[in-house]
């Protein structure tokens, strides 16, 4: 079974950047809507895939058919890839929307709820050595209490109602900006003070940590293998 981690924040807190740490001989990044990685040098970490070479290791898609068969590819003939990016998910469902605006039925929402359960618990289960993170934007939204609360930006009620997709990862982690006296400080909160959806097990992490994945994954394996500095390429 896969590790899985869902990485919320608004535009320009960091989510993308986070990507920097991991290393790139071992990550796949399926970029949603093909944009350009925040970092200076990035083009010689990523290549664009090439399909006849089998070459590269970023995919632009925002096909969940495709990012379904890039799920498995990995999973089943890259051995050498311990992590897969799905950078901007939360645009998967918005592009199906507008693709579909003009639909008056109900179906388009139905498929945007059903593409959303198939990409999210399809991840679950591939390799068990692959650590699949979902990159998303965020919206507030009313709990069941009636409280406001920032939460994974989706489109209609149904991803919410049926779906609710925080509930589908053990891990969810916010991406923060604070102000420190050397400047501005980025990073994830990794658990809920009551405004958020973050979440994280106990002990797992302090509550303000590093934006940058590799850190969280070297948090994750220490955590499940009980082991600190334990080898995360095993």
């Amino acid at each position: 079974m896969s590790n899985t981690v869902l990485i919320l924040g608004d535009t320009g807190s960091g989510k993308s950047r986070a990507i920097k740490g991991l290393n790139p001989k071992e990550t796949v990044v399926i970029n949603v809507i093909g944009k350009s990685l925040p970092w200076r040098g990035w083009q010689n970490d990523y290549k664009k895939y090439n399909k006849e070479t089998k070459e590269g290791n970023i995919w632009d898609t925002r096909n969940v058919e495709s990012i379904l068969k890039i799920f498995k590819e990995v999973s089943d003939n890259r051995p050498e890839v311990k992590n897969i990016i799905v950078d901007d998910f939360q645009y998967t469902l918005s592009f199906e929307y507008l693709e579909r605006a003009q639909e008056r039925s109900y179906d388009k929402f139905n498929d945007i709820g059903q593409n959303t359960y198939f990409m999210l618990t399809r991840s679950k289960t591939l390799r068990d050595d692959l650590t699949v993170f979902f990159l998303s934007h965020i919206e507030q939204g009313v709990d069941a209490y009636g409280a406001t609360k920032t939460k994974i930006k989706t489109v209609g009620k149904l991803v919410d109602d049926k779906i609710t997709p925080e509930g589908l990862f053990t891990i969810v982690l916010l991406a923060q900006q604070q102000r420190t006296l050397e400047g501005i400080k980025y990073g994830f909160v990794t658990n809920s003070d009551g405004t958020n959806t973050s979440k994280s097990p106990e002990e797992m992490f302090e509550d303000f940590i590093p934006n940058d994945l590799q850190y969280v994954k070297q948090k994750i394996h220490e955590y499940n293998t009980g082991v600190e500095n334990a080898d995360t390429t095993k």
